[in-house]
Parts: C-alpha cells; structure tokens; sequence
C-alpha cells in the first residue's frame, strides 16, 4: 500500500496536480480541470468575488474619500486664519457663492482688521476699503470656480462608482488567473499557486473598471483642463500678490476718512487699514496647505492624481502577494511569460484590453453615459 501511495504522489508531482482528487462526475466549468468540483468551484468564486471588491474597493476608497475639498476651501479663502476661528454661518454662506453677503464682507474686514470698528456702513464707504472689498469679492469668485470644480469631481466620481456593476466573467478571469492568491483554481488541488505575471494582472483589474474609466472619461478632460486652467490662473495671481505686483495703495484722504468714520487716532486708523494689504505668506512660514501647493506649483501632476477612480492595479499586483515580474509566472495558460504590455486605464487604452468587461446591459451603459 506504501508503494502503491508513493507511484501516486510521483505521479502527481510529475503532472503538476499534487493532491488533486479527479472528479468526473461533477467538474467545475471555470477552472478548466478535473479538480474542482462544481460546489468547490461555485465556493471559491464566492470567496474570490468578495475578496476581489474589497480589495480593489479599498483603493478607490482612498480617492473618494479624501478630504482635499475642504482642506482647500480654506485654502482659495482664509488661508491665513484658523479654521476654529472662522464661524460655521460664514463657510456656509461663502460655500454657497453669497459673497455679497453682510456678514460674510464684515467677518472680512474683521478678520484682517483684528477690530469691528471698520464694519460700519460709513467706514466701507472709504475708497480703500471699497476697493478692498470689490478685489477680494473678485478673487472669492475665482476661488469658488476652483471649489466647485472640485466638488463635481467628487460627485461625479462617487455617483459613477456607485452605479457601476462587476461582470460575472470579470469575476471568473480572476478566479482562473489567481488574482486573490488564495482563492485560485489551485486551492482546489492542494498546491502552492503560481505567481500570476505582473501585467496581465494588471490588465485583469483594469479591464474589469473598464467601463468605469469609459464612463468617467466622458467627463474627465474637460474638467480636467478646466480646473488646470484655473489653478494656474489662481497661481499667476498668488505670484503677483507675493511680489506686491498687485496692490491696493494707500491714500492720505483714505487716512483722514478712516479717523471720521472710526473716531480712532490717527496711527491706529493707519495700523488697521494697512492690515488690509497682509498677503499670505509663501514658502517655509506658509499659511497654504502642502496639498494646495502641490495644486499651485504643478497643477497637471496633481490633478492627474486626484481625477483616477480606477483601482490602483498596479500597487495591488506587486504587493499583494505577486512578485513583480512577467517571465516564470502564470501568464492565463501555463507558467511562462506573459509578453502583452499594460494597457492604459484610458478608454482608448481599455478598449484593446481583451479582458475588458461591463456588468450590465446596453442599456444600463447608456444611462451611466447620460447621467
């Protein structure tokens, strides 16, 4: 019986199916071997769907939720006050574009001024204030195209991302090809799986959000170019300010109209009024966030980053148990080389993708392009 169970094991060591137990009566369709049975097989395609969505939802988690949009509205209008500090009816009210608000051009003045003395109607009727106030309900303007911009990034990306559907062959390509190591069609035969080639995982993952780079692509250049192109606009200005390019300037009438209007002496009106022409500091004693600097100094780079709502296939494929590599690995037939190159999560890129898929109908895709 020792020999007759050592003849076995060799031979199953010689055809690459140690521990596999034939089964004839009832194979898996998947896995393309005798193996598996169609419970087993129906077991780790359950197993390997809820992996594969956590695995790849925990990514684009990170891009959904970050928290950029507020950290930079802060940024485009109080970049140099606390956040505790500003009152949560103004950030509503500025979030919402109500510039010409009362309160919000009072808290204005208030909060550069450090002094309410200067919010009464009289006083906002000296030139330099006027003026003050019409510059940086201009800037607000400008400030609010950026924010909102990027609220519609974030909205479309969570409605697109909700909505989208995994396809059922999605599913098997990465059951069949080891995607989750541990619940490949080797788990059936009891053997150490093979590390599955780096780019044709890549191209598993990707393929299955295929659509989904379709869908959001619709949208992603012009917004994309949109927000760029104000971005810079925003970072040509910051310039200018830093190098007192653009300046309000500061009269003696303005001086005397301040003493009348405040009852203030004279060198106090002129400490408060200069206040007013404080720009936020650059470089190291900065008051901007280093996520809205990277967005000032290098807007494509960072809005390229910011816009992906694919999964991140490319750090999945190396560090979740695959070894980077394409030559002595599983390549979707045999251990081997896989010689197709990355596809781009570009639509044009995926369409050339053969493991592109979409889990629904014509007329589901329609609906996700129209809305």
């Amino acid at each position: 019986m020792l020999i007759i169970g050592a003849i076995l094991i060799i031979e199953g060591l010689a055809t690459g199916n140690s521990g596999c137990i034939p089964n004839e009566l009832d194979p898996g369709e998947i896995c393309g071997n005798k193996c598996c049975s169609f419970e087993a097989e129906l077991e780790l395609l359950g197993k390997s769907k809820e992996s594969f969505k956590k695995l790849t939802t925990e990514t684009i988690s990170e891009i959904l939720d970050h928290n950029y949009t507020e950290q930079i509205f802060y940024d485009l209008f109080y970049p140099d006050t606390a956040r505790y500090a500003v009152p949560s009816r103004i950030v509503t009210l500025v979030k919402n574009g109500n510039f010409d608000n009362e309160d919000v051009l009072n808290f204005e003045l208030q909060r550069k001024m450090r002094t309410s003395v200067f919010t009464t109607g009289e006083c906002k009727k000296i030139n330099f204030i006027e003026n003050y106030l019409r510059e940086v309900t201009i800037k607000w303007e400008k400030s609010h195209a950026i924010y909102k911009a990027m609220l519609l990034g974030d909205e479309i990306k969570r409605r697109k991302y909700k909505r989208f559907p995994i396809s059922e062959s999605c599913y098997q390509e990465v059951l069949k090809n080891g995607i989750v190591t541990q619940y490949s069609c080797t788990a059936c035969a009891g053997t150490m799986p093979t590390r599955t080639c780096t780019n044709l995982c890549e191209n598993i993952i990707n393929g299955c959000y295929y659509v989904l780079s379709r869908v959001f692509g619709n949208y992603h250049q012009l917004y994309k170019d949109s927000l760029v192109s104000l971005l810079k606009e925003r970072a040509k200005e910051e310039r200018a300010r830093h190098r007192h390019e653009i300046q309000l300037f500061l009269t003696e009438d303005d001086i005397e109209d301040g003493i009348l209007c405040s009852g203030l002496p004279r060198y106090e009106v002129e400490y408060r009024l200069e206040r007013l022409l404080d720009v936020p500091q650059h470089g190291r004693n900065h008051y901007f966030s280093n996520v809205f600097r990277l967005f000032l100094r290098a807007p494509e780079v960072s809005v390229e980053q910011l816009l992906p709502i694919q999964p991140n296939a490319n750090y999945i494929c190396r560090n979740e148990g695959h070894i980077s590599g394409n030559s002595q690995c599983f390549n979707g037939f045999t251990s081997g080389i896989y010689e197709e190159k990355v596809f781009s999560t570009t639509s044009s890129g995926q369409e050339q993708n053969t493991f592109k898929s979409f889990g629904g109908t014509a007329r589901r895709l329609c609906e996700l392009l129209k809305s």
